[in-house]
């Protein structure tokens, strides 16, 4: 829920009212399990930004140059279909030179609490 409407609307016009709305929950709830909204977005972007552990499982190494190629070129596309919103995110985290994947880098676990 939360992904979409980050991808559709952005981290400034997404609105975690609407969030709450989708989730059948409070704004309340929301910022006590996942923290700010920024927090929240970040936490969106970590779940999307595997794909770098997911393509080393892909053994290009293992492969011919042409083969690797043609396996990752495959993976990307494939990922891409399956995740509509990871090009949207990717794109607004550029917008803000990649502020929320620094953050992740640092501290790779989300803060959501039990």
């Amino acid at each position: 829920m939360a992904r979409r409407e980050f991808a559709e609307h952005g981290l400034s016009g997404g609105r975690v009212d609407a969030i709450a709305a989708q989730m059948r929950t409070t704004k309340r709830m929301i910022y006590y399990y996942f923290g700010s909204k920024e927090d929240s977005t970040r936490l969106c972007l970590s779940s999307l930004c595997n794909i770098r552990d997911i393509e080393q499982e892909l053994n290009l190494d293992s492969l011919e140059p042409a083969d690797a190629i043609k396996r990752m070129i495959t993976f990307t596309f494939d990922y891409e279909e399956a995740h509509p919103d990871f090009i949207r995110l990717v794109s607004i985290e550029n917008i803000h030179n990649g502020a929320y994947r620094r953050a992740i880098e640092k501290d790779p676990r989300p803060k959501m609490r039990p």
